[in-house]
């Protein structure tokens, strides 16, 4: 999971969150979650995914961000290749927030 979301840019700034969005949104649907898409910016959304608990009066409410900063020059591996490489994991996000993410989409 984490190596599909690092492939997919989302840089910001660069208004470049949509792709990541309509996964993360398609990938919960997919899964069965009431999940909605809210646009902030142009080609920036949140999505917001709901699953009801065994009790309305309590919520647990986990929040990760899916921007990353550009990834600018120097890499010498392509930025959103999410390449393992002598067991190293690359790629611009793979630690935050795109892992993070990862965790908490997988059921």
């Amino acid at each position: 999971m984490t190596r599909n979301l690092v492939k997919i840019p989302s840089e910001n700034p660069g208004g470049t969150e949509d792709g990541i969005a309509k996964y993360i949104y398609n990938w919960l649907k997919g899964l069965g979650v009431e999940v909605f898409l809210e646009e902030v910016a142009s080609g920036r959304s949140n999505v917001i995914g709901r699953i009801p608990g065994l009790d309305a009066e309590k919520a647990l409410v986990s929040i990760g961000h899916m921007d990353t900063v550009p990834a600018g020059q120097g890499w010498t591996l392509e930025p959103f290749s999410g390449d393992i490489v002598d067991n190293k994991f690359y790629g611009r996000g793979s630690l935050d927030m795109k892992g993070g993410l990862a965790a908490g989409m997988i059921p």
